[in-house]
């Protein structure tokens, strides 16, 4: 028997285009809901985009965020930044749509049409054009609150 490729990270891999309905929801692809599991976190990525986590890997996130000094203003910035936009308990219907909570739908210009990304532990929720644009233009893309948060995520691991 041929060796199957493995995913990443065990994880989930590969995009698709789908369209945001008048009520806010995408359909999202059978893979990576399962790969979500019941219950998921979305927050605003690094280039603006949405990232679902499931459980486990947020709570791990959680883990190290946790074991920084509070007092740091990096580790304020980036649990700002990354917590601040935290929308917790979000799942799919049985049809495999998710509501896209809508002051995250206006942060990351979701407005019709949507890709929705495997990455490895997460699944990545991005507006097309947003994303087609990402994709022209992969190291100035949204570079200001790449680096933002990039660099107070550096401050918080230094304690600053």
């Amino acid at each position: 028997m041929a060796e199957k490729a493995r995913r990443p990270f065990n994880g989930v891999a590969g995009g698709s285009n789908t369209t945001l309905d008048p009520k806010g929801r995408v359909i999202v692809p059978k893979d990576k809901r399962d790969h979500l599991g019941d219950d998921f976190v979305i927050n605003l990525g690094e280039r603006g985009q949405l990232v679902c986590f499931p459980v486990p890997v947020w709570n791990k996130l959680m883990d190290t965020i946790e074991e920084s000094d509070p007092l740091s203003l990096g580790a304020t910035d980036y649990i700002r930044e990354f917590v601040g936009t935290a929308e917790f308990d979000n799942n799919c219907d049985p049809q495999g749509r998710l509501v896209i909570p809508k002051d995250l739908r206006a942060r990351a210009k979701i407005t019709s049409e949507v890709r929705i990304v495997g990455r490895g532990p997460v699944v990545e929720i991005w507006s097309l054009e947003e994303f087609n644009s990402y994709q022209d233009s992969i190291e100035d893309y949204n570079v200001q609150r790449k680096l933002g948060i990039l660099n107070a995520k550096r401050r918080m691991a230094e304690g600053i």
